[in-house]
């Protein structure tokens, strides 16, 4: 309400007081016109006036009714101030707005400004309000306007906002909105989390703009599938690149915004990264290619086993009916040299029954403690003759390399079969073969970085590297599967690398395998030093 106190002092009241008494108000309305009171009466808003000397001359019906107070219950401002603003400290402090804004319409010449007051009724309800007002000769009139429903529903809607905030920053989602030519125009705070930058720094700039080279094709690409009629697209993958070069995956739903007459004007939702998701599905479905491979070849394995088993009676069978054959007396030599190649085609076959018993891991071992380089550099003195021209042999190893735990005669199977494999590659190019023997700590951390199933700890490790032809990305899928070779028919058995992985896993070890077409080949072997 309009402030002037009853008994003029030397602040802002008394002032206001002053400047009103000596301004020409020729042309004001009078605060007693009978017609403008009749007028105030029959307005649909509380209206009060006071005088110069603080004294309510009139309260119209629409503010008692508001308010409950009468002109008898607040003769006075002063009165009115006391029950209105029951607490001292915010009645001093909103007379204090009050005071000052009467005081700048009267120096100035202008309306009074409005304030905004939390006032308490007759009935004692707590009311929001917003109070302005009008010089009139002789005094002030001061208009209500009662804001209790708007400013309820106002707080409603911004804590409703805040917990849809909380609810997606728990989620981990920022909100984003943009132009109709996808510039950002606003961005939550959790997109610092997400990018790394402040929303002021992305705003005006697209979503593209932080995207990889090619993403937007991909982008509108889906798009195109997943956006309805409406403008309305959920489920919208995509790479983009935060502040810290670092590439992560996000998610992106979103709405159209249209015009009165139908037209998209902006648009808004929600991105989340989901990089870690990702990620483990990506694993997920890494280990469970790994499990399917791994019960294939176990399958294949025991099939194999079990055929080699049957073989080998077959083969014992033939081979002893040889030798007992070659004892008759007077047998011919067409018929001894008969005997002597049925029993190296036997002997061959018996030398294959060891390969496939290898693959499903049934063969017997005959187990010792033994440093690993003297055996890798037997095996590769073995076919280091045999290295095409132009194609160089390139050997290092620590010492005597580490112990290990094996059968010496299956290490060196490994050995020379990963050799020979490595010198197939190379035929027809020129390069180096190089043979690296060293040992490796592996942790927990590292053995999921690279798939690995062992056990954490010291390991033996082998490295044969080729420069030669290199394998696609489907061969490499199927090279440890028995049977399986790219040479030409007659040229191998494709049980070679089968061989490789299952020594190597019957002695706790893992097989590596990294090539590309034309870049050459790298195996890596992993065994369990001796403690």
């Amino acid at each position: 309400m309009p402030s002037v106190r009853e008994t003029p002092r030397a602040d802002a009241p008394a002032t206001i007081a002053i400047v009103l008494q000596s301004m020409s108000q020729d042309d004001a309305l009078r605060i007693d016109d009978p017609a403008f009171l009749a007028l105030l009466e029959r307005f649909p808003m509380s209206a009060v006036t006071v005088d110069y000397e603080g004294q309510v001359r009139f309260v119209n019906a629409r503010a008692t009714l508001e308010s409950g107070y009468r002109r008898e219950d607040v003769p006075t401002l002063t009165a009115w101030r006391e029950r209105a603003f029951p607490d001292p400290a915010y009645r001093a402090a909103t007379a204090q707005r009050w005071d000052a804004a009467v005081l700048r319409a009267a120096t100035g010449g202008g309306d009074i400004e409005p304030v905004e007051i939390r006032l308490r009724t007759r009935a004692g309800e707590t009311r929001e309000a917003t109070i302005f007002g009008f010089l009139l000769r002789g005094g002030f009139l001061a208009l209500f306007i009662d804001e209790t429903a708007r400013r309820s529903a106002e707080a409603g809607r911004l804590l409703s906002e805040q917990r849809f905030r909380d609810v997606l920053d728990a989620a981990g989602e920022y909100v984003w909105e943009t132009d109709d030519a996808h510039r950002y125009t606003f961005l939550s705070d959790k997109v610092r989390d997400v990018f790394g930058f402040e929303p002021a720094q992305m705003v005006g700039r697209t979503p593209y703009d932080f995207m990889l080279a090619g993403e937007r094709g991909l982008v509108l690409a889906q798009l195109a599938a997943l956006q309805g009629e409406d403008g309305t697209f959920r489920g919208l993958e995509h790479r983009s690149i935060g502040q810290s070069g670092e590439v992560f995956w996000q998610l992106v739903n979103g709405v159209a915004v249209r015009d009165a007459v139908g037209r998209i004007v902006a648009y808004r939702g929600t991105g989340l990264d989901i990089t870690t998701r990702k990620r483990a599905a990506a694993d997920r479905e890494r280990l469970e290619l790994q499990v399917r491979e791994a019960q294939k070849l176990q399958a294949l394995g025991t099939l194999a086993g079990g055929v080699a088993h049957e073989f080998n009676n077959l083969l014992a069978v033939i081979l002893g009916h040889t030798a007992l054959a070659r004892t008759e007396p007077g047998l011919s030599q067409d018929g001894r040299d008969s005997l002597a190649a049925i029993e190296d085609a036997a002997r061959d076959a018996r030398h294959l029954v060891s390969q496939l018993l290898a693959i499903g891991r049934q063969q017997p071992r005959s187990v010792t403690c033994v440093p690993l380089a003297p055996l890798v550099a037997e095996c590769l003195r073995l076919f280091e003759a045999s290295l095409p021209e132009g194609v160089t042999l390139r050997y290092e190893a620590r010492a005597d390399g580490p112990p290990i735990v094996c059968d010496p005669a299956q290490i060196r199977q490994v050995v020379l079969n990963l050799g020979l494999n490595a010198l197939h590659a190379m035929r027809g190019r020129t390069g180096e073969v190089a043979v690296l023997l060293d040992e490796a700590w592996l942790d927990e951390a590292r053995l999921a970085a690279e798939s690995l199933q062992l056990r954490p700890g010291r390991h033996a490790c082998l490295e044969l590297v080729d420069q030669g032809c290199g394998m696609d990305a489907a061969t490499l899928a199927r090279i440890f599967e028995p049977f399986y070779t790219t040479k030409p028919i007659g040229q191998g058995t494709g049980l070679g690398l089968s061989v490789v992985d299952g020594i190597v896993r019957g002695h706790a070890g893992a097989v590596q395998v990294q090539s590309e077409p034309g870049r050459g080949s790298r195996f890596v072997v992993y065994l369990p030093i001796a403690d």
